[in-house]
């Protein structure tokens, strides 16, 4: 008797997490195609675009040619780029940035960047550009000085930390700090993570004297970006379709604020400076990025009024895979919203009036 009451509980367990992980991964979400305006893809990238920050004069950084664990590498190994695009211009281009001399270009391989401008007028000087890189499948960050007037980034650092282990994506605090975000807790348990109800993922400060986990209990802490007045953090977790408000405390600690619950799998988060409003790229049924090697669904969404008690969350964007595959990021600048990708195109979007 006792046999056949343990195989009925640990049938129903398994059934629990199979119906669990199900909803999880949004098994029975249908994606519906709509745009916020008129899209087109831009040529010239075509090994993703991970991830896009934009700088208050409308210059578009993004990162191409992720190379990451779990991660198809349709890059076939090569390196990637760092591209800069002009959305104040008619029919932007992206053009590449070149890397200082020194610098182990055959290897750089970008995930998730931050900007810190010393001055926010005159880009000539202090423009620093941080990046998650991945060489060797290995997590670092670089610091860079952005030249623009010879369309180069100059190397500054290489930070590598134990605790900066998996690595995905950074926001910049100060020219030589920043928050960074763990998604997972090692290359063997990575699956078992997805999969169980683990929630072993943080969020980790470093500065040039010190290095802290300084927000814990994520199960794929994702996207990290900071409210313009300086006061709060937003960290996207992709496992749980959550964004989490942390309050930022003076010695850099987080703490919990309030959680914003997605119907989608949130990716990076791009803030609006100007209003505070919150872009994230997003992957509606992530069980097609698990399992599928094409026709991986898409989603924008705009998050107004997010560090309030009642934000507002609208989806802007969704396309089933057929023209846009895996959102990964977007940023607004005026009229423009451009889409990122993991490992597809990028889309420049003119926004309806």
């Amino acid at each position: 008797m006792w046999k056949r009451v343990i195989c009925v509980s640990l049938l129903a367990i398994l059934a629990e997490r199979i119906v669990n992980i199900s909803i999880m991964l949004n098994l029975f979400r249908q994606v519906q195609n709509y745009e916020p305006g008129k899209c087109r893809i831009i040529d010239g990238m075509i090994f993703g675009s991970e991830d896009i920050t934009v700088l208050p004069n409308g210059i578009a950084l993004i990162s191409s040619g992720l190379k990451y664990p779990g991660i198809i590498d349709r890059n076939e190994g090569k390196p990637g780029h760092i591209y800069w695009l002009d959305l104040n211009a008619e029919d932007p281009q992206p053009k590449p940035f070149s890397l200082s001399s020194g610098f182990d270009a055959g290897n750089f391989h970008p995930h998730g960047i931050s900007y810190f401008l010393e001055d926010q007028d005159d880009y000539s000087e202090g423009a620093h550009l941080f990046v998650v890189n991945h060489p060797f499948q290995k997590s670092q960050v670089e610091i860079f000085e952005i030249d623009f007037e010879f369309n180069m980034l100059m190397h500054q650092k290489t930070i590598k930390d134990e605790l900066l282990h998996h690595v995905n994506d950074v926001v910049a605090i100060t020219p030589t700090s920043f928050y960074g975000t763990n998604d997972h807790y090692s290359d063997g348990t990575m699956l078992f993570e997805v999969l169980l109800p683990l929630k072993l993922s943080d969020v980790v400060f470093y500065n040039s004297t010190t290095t802290i986990i300084v927000a814990t209990g994520f199960g794929f802490a994702n996207g990290i970006n900071m409210s313009p007045d300086g006061k709060y953090v937003y960290v996207s977790d992709t496992k749980t379709s959550e964004i989490h408000v942390l309050r930022k405390n003076e010695d850099f600690t987080l703490e919990p604020e309030r959680i914003i619950a997605l119907n989608t799998h949130p990716d990076n988060i791009e803030v609006d400076r100007t209003t505070g409003d919150l872009w994230i790229g997003c992957c509606p049924e992530s069980w097609k990025f698990i399992f599928a090697k094409d026709m991986i669904s898409s989603e924008v969404l705009h998050i107004e009024n997010a560090s309030s008690l009642e934000p507002t969350v609208t989806s802007v964007y969704a396309n089933n895979g057929s023209v846009l595959q895996g959102t990964s990021s977007a940023a607004r600048h005026g009229h423009h919203l451009l889409l990122g990708t993991v490992i597809h195109r990028t889309m420049l979007c003119t926004l309806a009036e």
